[in-house]
Formats: C-alpha cells, sequence, structure tokens
C-alpha cells in the first residue's frame, strides 16, 4: 500500500511539474518579442555648411526625444566599389517605429526645407538584425 502511495505522489508531482513547464513554454510563446534595432541612414552632399549646421542643430531634440543615437556621424568614408559619398551618418534606435516617429516628427519636419537648401540628401532606414 506504501508503495503505491509514493508511486501515485511520484506520478502527481511529475504531472504537475509537466503541466507548469508546459504553461511556461506557452506564455513564452505568446509575449511579446522585443522589436529589432533599426538604422536611419543618410547620404549626405553638404552645399551650405552653416544653413546645414542649422539643421542639424534643430533636428537634435527629435533625434534624441525617440532615443536616437551617432553611430557613424560623417566620418572617413573607404570606396570599395564605385564612389563614395560625401558624407554618411548613421543613427541607431530601438525600432524602426522609432526611427520612423523621429523622420515623422513635427520638428523634423520643420527643418526639412533648411535641409533641402543645405545638402543634396538621401535618407532611408533598415530594420537590423536582433542582438
Amino acid at each position: 500500500m506504501e508503495t503505491h502511495f509514493k508511486l501515485t505522489m511520484a506520478v502527481l508531482a511529475g504531472v504537475a511539474i509537466g503541466a507548469a513547464s508546459v504553461g511556461m513554454l506557452s506564455a513564452q510563446a505568446v509575449s511579446p518579442t522585443k522589436p529589432l534595432p533599426a538604422y536611419l541612414i543618410g547620404e549626405i552632399e553638404v552645399t551650405d555648411p552653416a544653413s546645414y549646421k542649422t539643421y542639424q542643430d534643430g533636428v537634435a531634440p527629435a533625434m534624441a526625444e525617440t532615443g536616437g543615437r551617432f553611430i557613424v556621424r560623417a566620418g572617413k568614408t573607404v570606396a570599395f566599389d564605385g564612389a563614395p559619398p560625401k558624407r554618411i551618418v548613421v543613427v541607431a534606435f530601438d525600432s524602426l517605429e522609432k526611427a520612423q516617429a523621429f523622420r515623422n516628427s513635427k520638428v523634423y519636419n520643420e527643418f526639412v526645407p533648411v535641409r533641402d537648401q543645405a545638402a543634396k540628401f538621401r535618407l532611408f532606414a533598415v530594420e537590423g538584425v536582433a542582438p
């Protein structure tokens, strides 16, 4: 009788542990995944340095508000294939949505005419890979 009791308790303990494990795995499967990082990439040819500085200073608060941080800011560029752009800027964001929020912000859009007068500008965003 004691053996049956121990066996029954062991089976119940196994079932309980199994059920708890399945519950934890299910919770992990339905929990939201962390968004992928995103990078805003600018190819820039500055034609009016003073106005371009006005643009840079003007959009800095919007970038800070959306969590943007410079990864590359006009450092030395070496072309391996094709001609290099004059200036490259890469800004990291926690997600593509945050990069879009920066680009679509009221502050940024107020300075787009200044940017367009001060530089030839190509800007795009790309999702990164999971860390």
